[in-house]
């Protein structure tokens, strides 16, 4: 699993790799209920692409990857750290 975040400036999908996040859009009000997503990220284990909400971007949700073939739970801190999330 990667442990860092990279932040990439120019979104091509067919080049992300595990652990690539890319910044939707800078937002005023990131608590907007209908499009809570602010970024994409890439899945540090696996590269599956997966949209984020701004309480994931800060650590205080984890993140779960959707691939079909991959079960990774992590958190992303906003220094870019990712962490595994540990079993309960």
């Amino acid at each position: 699993m990667v442990g860092w975040a990279e932040v990439v400036n120019v979104w091509i999908p067919e080049h992300a790799r595990p652990g690539d996040f890319f910044l939707l859009e800078k937002k005023r009000h990131t608590d907007n209920p209908r499009n809570p997503f602010v970024g994409i990220l890439a899945c540090p284990e696996c590269g599956m692409l997966g949209l984020v909400s701004h309480f994931q971007t800060r650590g205080l949700e984890p993140v779960i990857c959707s691939s079909d073939e991959c079960s990774c739970e992590f958190l992303f801190l906003p220094t870019g750290e990712i962490i595994p999330r540990k079993p309960m």
